[in-house]
């Protein structure tokens, strides 16, 4: 049993929780075991669609259990929000059902290690330090979570981690953190106790697939979350979108009253349009790398520009870095970054940059 505690983190009036995966899988597993109309099944996985090639409809699904054994599952809506592998995407492609799709190739790395750190008063819960493209490509992140631990992740793009070498031992890892361009996270876990090995988790791309460009989508069939659209994990925003789709979905539900065709379609519209500009901010830092490939617009060089600038702003400037952590977490959109009044802030910025030159 996963303990309920959690950490909160309180920045410029909101609040972070800080917390493990298992945990809040945990949680979110209990909430919906209370709901008295919904099965939960385990062990088991879908294997196949049950589909009607001359209604273009999908019916239900197959299942493999653990034992091997098969079976079927009928429903009037499938929603399919297993994730990038999903059996969506292959199934489509298998049957000649074309998804337009953007991807673009990162060669990201995670490495992951529990730390328990000796006791001291520390005036942080979270410390990220993140790379200066392109010369730098690793960073890292350590957060106090559950039960007293810290959880220390480095990120590396472009393949740069060698995790062969890093998965060996815990003084590997502290090699790897004292590559990083701030030593604070080094400073951290040196005199800290490893809890678990290193944990490795890659993400050679990034994609977006477009589910509602797709006109012969098979009916009775909706897709979610990373289903769709798998982001850059470094930036956190991957279940928030997720959440974001999830409430879209409710209110659309709510206002047909019953799930059709249309339904569907408008969802899948709704969501891309929900999606693109997190997907855009997330390709402007993405693309900050020259080697990473895709499709770029002609705006990118001074999108760069103005976002470093708001960056570096927000170091400054509590207002800035209230509208820049809003925008991050999906509480506000990218637009509030273009108020006037922050545009003028960095018009005054580059002004003064001049005059010092």
């Amino acid at each position: 049993m996963v303990s309920s505690w959690c950490l909160e983190a309180k920045m410029c009036g909101y609040t972070t929780v800080l917390q493990t995966r298992p945990h809040i899988e945990w949680h979110i597993e209990q909430y919906i075991k209370q709901i008295p109309n919904v099965t939960i099944h385990y062990n088991q996985s879908v294997r196949n669609f049950l589909y009607s090639e001359k209604q273009n409809r999908m019916d239900g699904v197959e299942i493999l259990h653990h034992d091997k054994s098969t079976s079927t599952l009928t429903a009037d809506l499938i929603v399919d929000a297993s994730g990038a592998s999903s059996l969506t995407a292959n199934w489509l492609q298998k049957n000649n059902k074309a998804v337009p799709a953007e991807k673009i190739d990162l060669g990201l790395t995670y490495v992951s290690i529990f730390f328990h750190l000796p006791d001291r008063i520390r005036d942080w819960q979270i410390k990220l330090v993140y790379p200066n493209p392109p010369g730098e490509k690793i960073g890292g992140t350590i957060s106090k979570v559950e039960r007293d631990r810290y959880i220390v992740t480095m990120i590396g793009y472009l393949n740069q981690i060698n995790t062969k070498e890093v998965i060996k031992d815990e003084q590997a890892f502290l090699a790897l953190s004292q590559k990083l361009p701030k030593q604070d996270i080094y400073h951290e876990i040196k005199e800290g106790a490893a809890l678990s090995e290193t944990t490795v988790f890659r993400v050679p791309s990034i994609i977006w697939r477009r589910f509602d460009q797709v006109n012969d989508l098979p009916n009775n069939l909706l897709v979610i979350g990373d289903t769709v659209c798998r982001i850059d994990p470094v930036f956190g925003q991957g279940m928030s979108i997720a959440v974001m789709e999830g409430l879209l979905l409710q209110k659309q539900l709510q206002r047909d009253k019953q799930c059709t065709v249309h339904t569907i379609r408008k969802f899948h519209r709704k969501a891309s349009k929900l999606i693109a500009p997190i997907w855009n901010t997330v390709k402007i830092e993405d693309f900050r790398y020259p080697s990473i490939a895709g499709t770029q617009s002609r705006m990118l060089r001074f999108q760069q520009w103005y976002v470093k600038n708001i960056y570096l702003l927000s170091s400054q400037d509590k207002k800035v870095y209230n509208a820049f952590i809003q925008v991050m977490n999906l509480i506000q959109p990218v637009t509030i970054l273009f108020h006037p009044a922050i545009i003028f802030k960095v018009l005054k910025r580059e002004a003064k940059k001049k005059c010092k030159r």
